[in-house]
């Protein structure tokens, strides 16, 4: 996991993440095209297209812990479409070009869920994941509080 890690630029905790709702489920949670025609074989990262190196790249220069205000989000996909919080952080992280520390207070209810993101998700983003199928429902996402302060630091 940890070359896994180095090599892609990918963070811990989306792999982690990732790897949690796989083991769930017993499939990948993202598929591309290419490794579906392939019938599932890894993509070597030499193949990987530029743009989506340069994604990589990005990703992995984000900060660890949200800098700035956060604010709760629903999102219309719950505990009775069996979505798990990995489900929500990698199509948060994936779709929404987000840090997997960045998605935090994932609350699960039966038709819907909350989550905490930084306030400044621009809306041409927070557009796109409104319509993101997760667990064969759209996230549908919309505000529902946003807050003043900083985001909140673990210790």
């Amino acid at each position: 996991i940890e070359e896994f890690v180095r090599e892609s630029g990918s963070d811990v905790f989306d792999v982690a993440a990732a790897l949690a709702s796989m083991a769930k489920s017993g499939r990948a949670l993202f598929i591309s095209k290419r490794s579906a025609e392939s019938e599932g074989s890894p993509e070597p990262m030499h193949d990987v297209p530029r743009g989506d190196l340069e994604s990589i790249e990005r990703k992995a220069s984000r900060p660890r812990r949200p800098e700035g205000p956060q604010a709760i989000f629903r999102l219309e996909v719950g505990r009775r479409h069996g979505v798990q919080p990995g489900n929500i952080v990698g199509a948060l992280a994936h779709e929404g070009d987000l840090h997997g520390s960045e998605i935090n207070g994932i609350d699960i209810r039966d038709d819907h869920s909350f989550v905490r993101l930084p306030a400044a998700i621009p809306e041409h983003v927070l557009k796109h994941l409104a319509e993101v199928v997760v667990r064969g429902q759209r996230l549908d996402i919309r505000l529902v509080k946003a807050n003043k302060g900083p985001g909140k630091k673990r210790r």
